[in-house]
């Protein structure tokens, strides 16, 4: 229990409100869910949580019925995932929130494109040249998240200035809102092995992204390595990009990853991250509070008292003017 609250330490701050700004989504939250002080304990964010949130289960305006359903099942995944009040659990219990709070842009959360021909022509060339130099740094294992051996190979500036000019665009008439580049990891290689735990990228900057796939090995005996999404009807979908494709995703609302090892020699993928350039609100100490107090209760006493509440507000239906 003591690392879980020195990491609510660290990540909280003040309370606010703020501002609500105009998303295309046909309804969202009135205003972002308060934050906590540094230094809160946890009785006090539970004090927080109950003078805010009052009850739960909850739902938020932008949610379907689809989704309602799906969040019954991924709290039941939560809870019976590690023991009570572990780090592990606080972690995906993190990433839960955060798709139930962050609003939506799209219909579905998620989009297939081409990448422009010319920028591919450039990705693919780097990577031939970067991969088979045996050039790269080697990145470490994730805990909770990522596992196997990956390898970074860092973009040159006009490649990376190219990248984002080529492909804003194209995320801002998919998403509906002007926006601004916040991140450009450069080129990822998985290799054997490697898995990524579904999760939600980083609240306040990896709001809409992209997964540009470049080239990749599966060996001899073949296979394949979908990325993994939960779309915003709560289907968890599997897309299998092609060489030359492009995932557009709502990072931070919809959960994704590649639970499924990879097998082969290769899969090398560039990651760009969008935020609106109106304000943008939301931020991890938002999620913080929003964890309910049950969090760190048994499962076989959560099974017992919050489960047949949960079941009963999942069938129930949406309920848009919840907040």
């Amino acid at each position: 229990m003591r690392v879980v609250v020195v990491l609510l330490i660290s990540a909280a701050a003040v309370l606010c409100g703020g501002s609500q700004p105009s998303y295309p989504a046909t309804e969202q939250p009135k205003g972002p869910p308060p934050k906590v002080e540094p230094g809160v304990d946890e009785k006090k964010r539970v004090n927080l949580w109950q003078s805010y949130y009052k009850t739960w289960p909850r739902s938020w305006p932008n949610e379907s019925h689809g989704f309602r359903e799906y969040a019954v099942n991924r709290e039941t995944e939560v809870m019976s995932l590690s023991d009570a009040g572990s780090q592990k659990r606080w972690e995906y219990w993190l990433d839960y929130m955060q798709i139930r709070i962050h609003p939506s842009f799209t219909s579905s959360g998620y989009a297939i494109r081409d990448v422009p021909a010319p920028l591919f022509r450039g990705l693919t060339g780097f990577f031939k040249e970067q991969w088979f130099g045996n050039k790269g740094v080697a990145e470490s294992e994730v805990p909770y998240f990522i596992t196997g051996d990956r390898t970074m190979l860092h973009l040159p500036g006009s490649l990376r200035t190219e990248l984002r000019d080529s492909v804003r665009g194209i995320h801002e008439e998919w998403s509906g809102v002007p926006l601004e580049m916040t991140s450009l990891y450069g080129m990822r290689v998985y290799q054997n092995g490697s898995t990524l735990a579904m999760h939600v990228d980083r609240a306040s900057t990896h709001v809409i992204s992209a997964i540009i796939h470049v080239a990749r090995d599966y060996g001899e005996e073949g296979g394949s390595w979908p990325i993994e999404v939960v779309d915003l009807d709560g289907v968890q979908r599997e897309v299998e990009l092609q060489p030359g494709q492009m995932l557009l995703y709502e990072s931070s609302k919809c959960t994704h990853g590649r639970p499924k090892p990879f097998k082969g020699k290769y899969f090398a993928s560039v990651f760009v991250h969008f935020k609106p350039t109106s304000e943008w609100p939301y931020e991890n100490r938002q999620r913080i509070a929003a964890v309910p107090p049950h969090w760190n209760i048994q499962y076989s006493e959560w099974e017992r008292t919050v489960l047949p509440q949960l079941k009963e507000w999942g069938a129930a239906g949406s309920a848009h003017g919840e907040l």
